[in-house]
């Protein structure tokens, strides 16, 4: 198989089996499964393919020297996920195939992995063969993982402004489409009976038969085993100038300059991004004595080598409506300014508010969690 180098990929696919005693041509077809499995990079130079992944050792090699075919057959994947800025996937691909002997026939099995098996009839490691209609069992099992980080297509020492505030759940013009990929591919063997596919626990997995998008199904086949890939994807890139943010906690203290009193603090908000510089937040909050709207617009700049924190400003308004039964339906409208600064997920934000019906200001620090 070509290798997309945008998309990383591992391949099972097949290799003939050498027979020392023979000069003549090739006596019948040749299975074989290697395994490719590569991580996928987590960030890209500025608008650069990624190299081309190393493959790691091969797959336990299945070699069938002879005239054979595949009479029935079961494919299982089993998945568990992960997914917090890389996303994750750890998958156990089971095959069980029948494969029967038209003429005469061997089988030779090489385990490599600890992390594979590979059994003719339930044993290990042997060399079978198999008279002119007689048929074994062969298990072909593996756990790979794969795993999809941010394609963040700018440069790697500096992030932009949207992907520090939300880095798990909003969308970013930077970070496009990014796969990791497992194809199990028996190539040149016919299937003359049935093969049934059961995946069921594949999780954020899509799987495609010969480039088919497929759930649970049963193949019957009159031609060769079809091609399996597995297919892990993230795509949180958008295009236009608004862009999904995500959710914002903030948790501090409101301090009343004019008496210097001081309450607790704490709002939840949510926050949208308009080409990825500007974000526009709406938050409800409370100091445990009224409760506050705020509509805040802000400017951010980006994030440079994850540790020098994106700088922001930003101006707002604020309704407060008192909840004491003395001051009950008591409105006030404040104006708010405000500056912050934010590494991924967590950051610092200090909110100075002007309330025009008693002339008065307000000042609020908050600590800032956003996903």
């Amino acid at each position: 198989m070509t290798r997309d180098r945008a998309q990383p990929s591992h391949v099972l696919g097949t290799v003939p089996l050498a027979d020392p005693g023979r000069v003549a041509p090739r006596l019948g077809t040749a299975l074989a499964v290697v395994m490719l499995c590569v991580l996928a990079p987590s960030l890209a130079e500025a608008r650069a393919a990624s190299p081309p992944p190393a493959p790691e050792a091969p797959f336990p090699i299945v070699s069938i020297e002879g005239d054979v075919v595949v009479r029935e057959g079961e494919l299982r994947l089993q998945c568990g996920s992960f997914d917090l800025i890389e996303i994750e996937a750890t998958c156990r691909v089971t095959a069980r195939l029948r494969i029967e002997a038209r003429g005469e026939a061997s089988l030779v099995v090489e385990p490599h992995d600890a992390r594979d098996e590979l059994r003719i009839e339930g044993t290990r490691g042997v060399r079978r063969r198999l008279p002119a209609g007689r048929s074994a069992e062969v298990l072909l099992a593996s756990t790979r993982t794969l795993s999809v980080g941010p394609d963040v297509e700018e440069s790697p020492y500096v992030v932009s402004a949207a992907f520090a505030r939300h880095p798990l759940a909003g969308e970013h013009q930077a970070m496009g489409t990014h796969e990791d990929r497992l194809t199990f591919a028996p190539l040149g063997v016919p299937l003359a009976g049935t093969l049934r596919i059961d995946v069921r626990g594949r999780g954020p997995v899509a799987v495609f038969a010969d480039g088919r998008a497929l759930e649970d199904v049963t193949i019957r086949g009159d031609g060769t085993m079809p091609s399996i890939t597995l297919v892990l994807s993230r795509d949180r890139g958008h295009e236009g100038l608004l862009a999904n943010g995500g959710p914002v906690v903030l948790a501090g203290s409101t301090l009343q300059l004019w008496n210097e009193r001081e309450h607790v603090s704490i709002a939840i908000g949510y926050e949208l991004s308009l080409a990825e510089l500007l974000f526009v937040s709406v938050a409800v909050g409370t100091d445990l004595r009224s409760l506050s709207e705020s509509l805040v617009l802000e400017i951010a700049s980006p994030e440079p080598l994850y540790i020098v924190p994106s700088i922001s400003a930003g101006v707002g308004v604020v309704a407060r409506e008192a909840t004491s039964a003395a001051e009950s339906g008591r409105l006030d409208l404040a104006v708010r300014g405000r500056i912050g600064a934010q590494w991924p997920f967590v950051g610092l934000c200090l909110d100075l508010d002007y309330w025009p019906s008693f002339d008065g200001l307000t000042l609020t620090p908050s600590l800032r969690v956003s996903l």
